[in-house]
């Protein structure tokens, strides 16, 4: 019989979250529970809560049946996520999930099928999805958040309905929407509620990129339906650890766990155990030019007495333009690569070969989520590597608890190009970091600038944050962070010197390298 001290944790944890549980069920699961630690009690019992969530039981009273069920999906879970300990997950395969604003929490979005080419409301969700995450944000950090006894002054948020429909003047306001021009040259901020013209005239802006169709706070007063602004920000970006407290055990990154990994054990020394092994990123590999197949070889030859965990090559893939024999020359410079890679054994068997298309490569159109190189391209290196795994732009990795986010696209150059107000002081590199964190997406830019299918848009979504960004651009190599996320660019490895980058998972540092002629 289960001790009594441990079924009163159990019963007290669940009727927090609104539930009854049967005394059978009860039983149940302190006598699973209870031969672990305290802390793994916790964890365990916050997921068996998060499923039985999940079911969507017909009433708060929990039977046996629900909680068998709960303990057996998270127990296979757990032991499946303990093998999976490298796992790279395509755009199209990241989970989509929907904000319930009664439970106040976010929950599997309904089955259907998506197209590439979707009905109108799919856009119009897409934006709505953006707002509504970014607000949630907003409205938990504590300068906005209102405190229980109201002895500390906040912020508030006003909705731009309460703005159109106030005939006086308002002072001190501050409102979030999405910023745009509606008509050329003139500014406007929209929420769900409505939208209202801006006055940018003495307006300040803050650390970021502010583009046309970012998410902005803008403080300033409000008279005769137009909003002059003061200053012009980003919402805060919130840490993944901040996130996951709300959102619990949640896996919203992707994958075949329904939990995050983050608070698995067993992969937590898997990683530690292999402390100095790395992920290597290469960005704009020309596979038909003879020095970067050259810099391939010197590259290869100094990992192999110590493989990397991958090699992570992003595209485009052939240094000359779009053409009809495009497919069958690329087709022809991957077998050069195998054998290559085959002249390698240990990395052959040991290493990861990751490859992300650019949008030059075959045979998509310019839009994201870009699929995977066509398999009739990709068939006989993958005969002949084993290891090679050819995915979409952007792309999702997870090697035991770390989470990588990896896009092969010019954003920094287009954020630059298109931010109303170009940043004079100030690193850019911390500037584009905190742009993309605050925003909580890949690509915070007007669907007429960087096209993106409508029904697959959640899949630029950064959030909770991840432990590393990785944007294959044109510009310079760099690194920066922002709330505990890293941000790097690997730079253009056929014509940047050959640079590329090494991330090493278990210390989380990035070293930015350089195939030398010394090498």
């Amino acid at each position: 019989m289960a001790d009594k001290i441990v079924r009163r944790k159990v019963s007290s944890a669940f009727k927090l979250h609104g539930f009854t549980l049967r005394s059978e069920s009860c039983t149940y699961l302190a006598e699973q529970l209870e031969p672990l630690d305290e802390s793994e009690f916790e964890v365990w019992l916050a997921k068996l809560i998060d499923h039985i969530q999940s079911q969507r039981l017909p009433s708060n009273v929990v039977e046996l049946n629900a909680v068998e069920l709960a303990v057996r999906d998270c127990a296979n879970e757990q032991q499946q996520a303990a093998e999976d300990v490298f796992c790279v997950i395509s755009a199209f395969d990241v989970p989509r999930f929907k904000f319930n604003p009664d439970l106040k929490k976010y929950e599997d979005a309904p089955k259907k099928e998506h197209s590439l080419f979707d009905s109108a409301d799919a856009k119009a969700q897409l934006f709505w999805d953006r707002y509504t995450l970014i607000k949630q944000i907003t409205e938990r950090h504590p300068l906005f958040k209102p405190s229980a006894d109201n002895s500390e002054e906040k912020f508030k948020i006003y909705p731009i309905e309460h703005l159109l429909s106030c005939p006086r003047r308002l002072n001190k306001i501050i409102a979030l929407g999405l910023f745009s021009q509606l008509k050329i040259g003139m500014y406007h901020l929209e929420d769900p509620t409505g939208i209202v013209q801006l006055d940018l005239t003495d307006a300040s802006y803050h650390v970021g990129l502010h583009a046309e169709n970012c998410i902005v706070l803008a403080e300033g007063w409000y008279e005769d339906k137009i909003f002059h602004a003061k200053a012009i920000g980003f919402p805060p970006a919130e840490t993944a650890e901040v996130s996951r407290a709300y959102l619990g055990s949640l896996n919203m990154f992707g994958g075949d766990s329904r939990l995050a990994c983050k608070t698995n054990k067993s992969l937590l020394k898997t990683m530690r155990d292999n402390k100095d092994r790395l992920i290597v990123f290469l960005s704009d590999v020309w596979l038909d030019q003879d020095n970067v197949m050259r810099k391939l070889q010197t590259l290869f030859e100094g990992f192999v007495s110590y493989p990397p965990i991958a090699f992570i090559f992003m595209g485009n893939f052939l240094s000359s333009k779009p053409g009809s024999a495009q497919a069958e020359q690329l087709k022809f410079n991957l077998r050069s690569l195998a054998d290559l890679i085959a002249s390698h054994p240990n990395l052959r068997q040991f290493s990861k070969f990751v490859f992300v298309p650019g949008l030059q490569d075959p045979a998509c159109p310019n839009i994201l989520p870009r699929p995977p190189l066509p398999k009739s391209i990709t068939e006989d290196f993958e005969a002949r590597v084993p290891n090679a795994i050819f995915t979409s732009n952007p792309c999702r990795i997870r090697y035991c608890t770390q989470e990588i986010v990896v896009m092969r696209e010019d954003i920094m150059s287009k954020l630059c190009r298109n931010t109303i107000h170009y940043p004079t002081t100030g690193n850019i590199y911390e500037h584009f970091a905190k742009t993309l964190l605050s925003q909580a997406n890949l690509c915070p830019l007007p669907l007429s600038v960087r096209p993106v299918y409508w029904s697959f848009a959640h899949a630029m979504q950064l959030h909770p944050a991840p432990d590393l960004v990785v944007i294959g651009d044109t510009v310079n190599t760099f690194k920066s962070s922002h709330a505990d996320c890293q941000v790097a660019n690997p730079g253009s490895f056929a014509k940047n010197n050959f640079m590329f980058i090494a991330y090493c998972p278990s210390t989380k540092q990035v070293d930015e390298s350089e195939i030398t002629e010394d090498i």
